[in-house]
């Protein structure tokens, strides 16, 4: 991988070359790499109770046709809280048959976490908006990850593209 980047930049090197310049500069990398090591996050996912984070993705599937799927998944339990299906992705549609709804039926959440999407802006405005009436005040009220970051809800998709499929 380094040696592609390497010659997109216009640097020629071998593979050869890249091992040992690891080698002198992280021995420790160096082995790593060698053993397929991978570096896990050594902060393990931790939610205290249900209600505390919510983890809010779309997937657009057929979006051709018309078909965006939207589902809000808790942190604590993994419990599928709301999915909805709807005819395209909008920020009113998203809030109104979304986030309204939980809210209204289990209160007011501590914590959001949504994909960099602008469809969330609604939402994590809204979320803003009522950051007073949360139980935690010290952390921010959401946060905006990359998609593969928001990693429970990301491997229910897979299941959902495989029947969909």
């Amino acid at each position: 991988m380094i040696t592609c980047y390497l010659s997109s930049q216009g640097v020629q090197a071998s593979e050869r070359t890249v091992q040992r310049q690891l080698h002198d500069r992280d021995p420790s990398a160096y082995e790593n790499c060698r053993r397929h090591v991978r570096v896990q996050n050594p902060i393990p996912y931790f939610a205290a109770h249900f209600g505390e984070k919510l983890r809010i993705d779309q997937n657009e599937k057929l979006p051709a046709f018309g078909v965006f799927h939207a589902a809000c998944i808790d942190g604590f339990s993994g419990k599928i809280v709301r999915h909805i299906i709807i005819h395209q992705k909008n920020n009113i549609l998203l809030y109104d048959h979304l986030y309204r709804p939980i809210v209204s039926e289990t209160g007011m959440w501590e914590y959001l976490r949504t994909d960099m999407g602008t469809e969330w802006n609604l939402i994590l405005f809204v979320q803003n908006l009522l950051q007073q009436y949360r139980g935690r005040t010290a952390k921010p009220p959401f946060i905006q990850t990359f998609s593969k970051q928001n990693l429970r809800i990301e491997r229910w998709w897979v299941e959902v593209n495989k029947r969909v499929n």
